[in-house]
């Protein structure tokens, strides 16, 4: 979205888009879309999937990630592998 906003080109978007991906750009009405959208709402996110996360599956993902922070620190990266 910056980069439709800097230059208000989709093709630069799509070409933007391309060439550090190597992969088809999103269409032409997606990237309008989501622009409206953002110049709408200021948001991109789908808020009900953001909702539906309830504080004891937050805190079960912090705990897990402080988990996994501690081995890679403890073992200087040498067993990320499995993560």
């Amino acid at each position: 979205m910056l980069e439709l906003a800097k230059t208000n080109c989709v093709n630069l978007v799509e070409r933007h888009f391309t060439i550090p991906y190597g992969k088809p750009p999103p269409t032409r009405q997606s990237i309008c879309d989501w622009s409206n959208k953002f110049q709408e709402t200021g948001c991109l996110c789908n808020k009900t999937a953001v909702a539906s996360v309830d504080e004891n599956t937050l805190r079960s993902v912090c705990t897990e990630l402080d988990y996994l922070i501690d081995i890679c620190r403890v073992t200087k990266g040498s067993h990320t592998e499995h993560f």
